[in-house]
This record gives structure tokens, C-alpha cells and sequence, in this order.
């Protein structure tokens, strides 16, 4: 991909806030989106890539150690900035992908 991404963190911002639409795996530095009023991202966090959490309590778990509500979103979500949970494949990408979109041209 582009590896001073990796290391310029202001270079890493810059390019989330140019984006369309930021796409995300498991969070990571893409969290900062959330905390950028101009930034858009759907980040996809499958409860069942993270087994502790799934033994310890599945979503429910996921949402109080996130500090939200389940099924809702971070503090300072938004239509177009917003965490995807679930177990994988309880939506497929297309349709959050689709989903954004449409939030993007409402």
C-alpha cells in the first residue's frame, strides 16, 4: 500500500479526511476517524474475531467494553462515521459499503 502511511501519523490523518469513505478492519489507528467531525468510516469489528471477548459475554461484552449501547454507535458516531459489530458475516461489506454511500449523498 503506501508505507509512510504507516509511520506519518499527521500523513495518516490527512488521507482519512480526503477519503470518500474510509473502510476499516478492526480498528487500529483507523479509530482516529471517529474523533474527526470530517472524516467518514465504517469500521467492521466481528465479535468473533475476538474470542475472549465472544466467551466472556458476545456482543453485549463488545458494546460495554467500547463504552456503547449494543447495536449502537461511539459517542461521536454518526450515519457516516459508525462501527459494524456482529458475528462475520452478519452483514456483508456490499451492504455497509451501500449503506454509507446512500448516508454520504443524503
Amino acid at each position: 500500500m503506501f508505507s509512510l502511511g504507516a509511520v506519518d501519523l499527521d500523513l495518516r490523518l490527512a488521507m482519512y479526511r480526503r477519503a470518500l469513505l474510509n473502510m476499516a478492519d478492526n480498528g487500529g489507528p483507523s479509530f482516529l476517524n471517529f474523533y474527526m467531525a470530517d472524516s467518514t468510516i465504517v469500521c467492521f469489528l466481528p465479535v468473533d474475531k475476538l474470542p475472549i471477548v465472544v466467551a466472556a459475554g458476545g456482543e453485549s461484552r463488545l458494546a460495554l467494553l467500547l463504552g456503547m449501547e449494543l447495536g449502537g454507535n461511539f459517542l461521536y458516531g454518526s450515519p457516516v462515521r459508525w462501527l459494524s459489530g456482529g458475528p462475520i458475516g452478519h452483514r456483508p461489506f456490499s451492504e455497509e459499503f451501500d449503506r454509507s454511500i446512500a448516508a454520504l449523498e443524503s
